[in-house]
């Protein structure tokens, strides 16, 4: 299985590599890089009614279920996290990249992620990310467009 890096240098993929502090979260990583939290996108392993599959979306957004549920003919929940090692050994643990259709796995991604749009990618460790084109992911992953995805609640500090 070829890393992240290999996979977008095999394909021909213009990507930079920006390396940053540790960051366990995409929200957290678009703080270290100074970037709008809709650049950055996270990955979720999800378990919907024809099995696994990869979601990307924005790290400012999160999924709306029940949408994803209809969209897609049935239940659709987060995956367990003991199985993330075996999915993708290459990477540090906890870390999901955006690279499942070897493995199998289908992507959808986010509607409001324009195909033009330079998007931010986790890489293989948590101090590790790659800047690409939203539309060359979505090329390489033959990914499905689906809107399921709604803002985070603003908390007001009292």
């Amino acid at each position: 299985m070829s890393t992240v890096l290999e996979r977008l240098q095999e394909s021909h993929v213009n990507h930079e590599v920006l390396y940053h502090p540790p960051a366990y979260s995409a929200q957290r990583r678009a703080k270290h890089l100074k970037t709008k939290g809709h650049c950055v996108v996270k990955c979720l392993v999800l378990e919907g009614p024809h099995g696994k599959f990869l979601a990307l979306l924005p790290a400012d957004r999160k999924v709306h279920f029940p949408t994803l549920s209809t969209e897609l003919g049935g239940k659709v929940s987060l995956s367990r996290p003991d199985n993330l090692e075996l999915l993708f050994p290459e990477c540090e643990g906890g870390v999901v990249t955006p690279f499942g259709r070897a493995l199998g796995l289908p992507m959808i991604l986010e509607d409001s992620i324009g195909p033009e749009e330079m998007i931010v990618i986790e890489g293989r460790h948590h101090m590790e990310a790659v800047r690409l084109r939203c539309s060359d992911l979505e090329h390489l992953e033959q990914a499905r467009r689906i809107s399921f995805t709604q803002p985070w609640p603003v908390i007001r500090a009292s």
